[in-house]
């Protein structure tokens, strides 16, 4: 459709953790700035801004605070930032939160998720308006009142798109191969998963959000049918009146090829090196950063005839460079330009992502969007961005007019180191899946794709009369996923 089609008098929400920095937050603030470019009425509230941008509204928690508990957590803030410099700062910071308040801290050695974040209640006063669509992506993160969410889906129809698991389980945003959150959580295995909590107080959080969903009415999205299936088998389910598996879109007119001989002499980089990309964060215990490093550390080794070099996009703090045997390693700090990052997908020769579970990555989208081929684990949702080939054998006879990348098992690094030294020596193979990658993201996963999905459910949504939980009953369950 014609973006003419979307002027609509409608005024749409959208509620995340951040407003740049991460997966989820750049879908929705991607999806903002799609929506204002075609003339909507669109507002974005964060819990956390890492943007000077006037198009983003903190979420107001800090202002619902009482004077002495403000100051006090402000003064824990200054404190827990001098860890580096002040012996025992931590310890000190975490005296004064508990002065500050005593039970949300309490809560938190219990190991019970902290919802006590009042500025969601009074986020329509500050605004001053009521929106006609609430669109909520990570509300988990330590800025939204999850017991809102009943209250919010009776104002106004409410989306959650979900970015990762968090949501039906007792803590942790990905189970990996634990299944208890199907059924009840409790004793749980791996208090530190990502979000770690202090003691076991998974059953109490599990039962609590199935409590929160069974008086909502929820419109569910995810970016891919893995994640779906695991909602349909959740306490999430009988909550939703309609779902839709809307992938991610990545913006091309940022994302695209360029001339890698000038991008690398930009970057400082060596022309006629090998590059291997690895976005994320080294400390994300999903993105198994320690198996990246020993993959590019074998890899350069087995191509003495090539300067190897990796590059870490997205460490926290200052960068810097490593050197790891006849490997080099360049660290650069998270990027907020995308431009910036666009770059470094240019002048990379292959994309490797060593994910134990991911739910549908952006940075595989934007590698392809820049005819970069991939090269990750089958886990997720990972199998429905890449369509894998397999690369022994004669390379002169495969099959690849489909293929965009090389999905391996998890735990085959051999393979991995393999695969790499293969694309790195066959310049016309890469590529070829770089071509593939390309024309799939143009054809299926650009931003106005993802824009427009949303934009018809928006629309299918305020034109149907709503309809409450109970009139939706177990067919939603059988038939209403899509």
């Amino acid at each position: 459709m014609k973006p003419s089609s979307y002027r609509k008098n409608f005024t749409i929400l959208q509620i995340n953790i951040s407003d740049k920095r991460g997966g989820s937050a750049l879908v929705s603030w991607n999806l903002h700035h799609a929506y204002t470019d075609i003339g909507l009425n669109s507002h974005l509230v964060t819990g956390k801004t890492f943007t000077s941008s006037s198009d983003v509204i903190r979420m107001p928690n800090r202002e619902q605070m009482n004077f002495i508990s403000k100051n006090l957590v402000e003064i824990a803030a200054k404190i827990q930032s001098k860890q580096r410099t002040i012996r025992g700062a931590w310890s000190i910071a975490e005296i004064f939160k508990w002065f500050a308040e005593p039970g949300r801290q309490w809560n938190l050695y219990l190991g019970r998720e902290d919802f006590n974040y009042a500025g969601i209640w009074k986020l329509f006063e500050r605004l001053g308006f009521l929106p006609d669509i609430i669109h909520c992506h990570n509300l988990q993160g330590g800025y939204f009142d999850l017991r809102a969410l009943p209250w919010l889906s009776s104002l106004r129809p409410t989306i959650l798109t979900m970015h990762d698991s968090w949501l039906l389980g007792g803590h942790c945003s990905h189970s990996m191969d634990c299944g208890r959150w199907k059924t009840g959580c409790g004793s749980c295995p791996d208090l530190d998963s990502y979000p770690s909590i202090r003691h076991d107080g998974t059953a109490y959080n599990w039962r609590r959000k199935r409590n929160i969903f069974s008086k909502s009415c929820l419109y569910i999205a995810t970016p891919s049918t893995w994640l779906m299936d695991r909602v349909k088998e959740s306490m999430l389910a009988t909550s939703v009146i309609d779902s839709h598996v809307i992938p991610n879109g990545v913006d091309t007119n940022i994302f695209k090829p360029a001339d890698k001989r000038i991008i690398r002499q930009n970057l400082d980089l060596v022309a006629n090196c090998s590059i291997i990309l690895f976005v994320g964060s080294p400390r994300n215990q999903f993105k198994n950063f320690d198996m990246v490093k020993q993959i590019a550390e074998s890899v350069a080794e087995k191509l003495p005839s090539k300067d190897v070099i990796l590059i870490v996009l997205g460490k926290s703090g200052a960068g810097g460079h490593a050197q790891h045997g006849r490997l080099k390693i360049w660290f650069v700090p998270y990027e907020y330009n995308s431009a910036t990052v666009a770059q470094y997908y240019q002048s990379a020769d292959v994309l490797l992502q060593c994910s134990q579970v991911d739910t549908f990555p952006n940075t595989i989208l934007e590698a392809m969007a820049c005819g970069l081929p991939v090269v990750a684990t089958r886990v997720g949702g990972i199998p429905e961005q890449v369509n894998s080939m397999n690369i022994r054998g004669n390379l002169n006879n495969l099959s690849i007019k489909k293929a965009n990348g090389i999905l391996i098992e998890n735990e085959d690094k051999l393979e991995f180191i393999e695969t790499i030294s293969t694309l790195l020596e066959h310049g016309p193979l890469a590529r070829q899946l770089g071509q593939n990658g390309l024309r799939m993201i143009r054809k299926h996963y650009d931003l106005q794709t993802q824009r427009d999905a949303y934009l018809n459910w928006y629309r299918y949504i305020l034109n149907t009369p709503p309809r409450s939980r109970n009139q939706t009953g177990t067919s939603l369950l059988q038939n209403n996923f899509k």
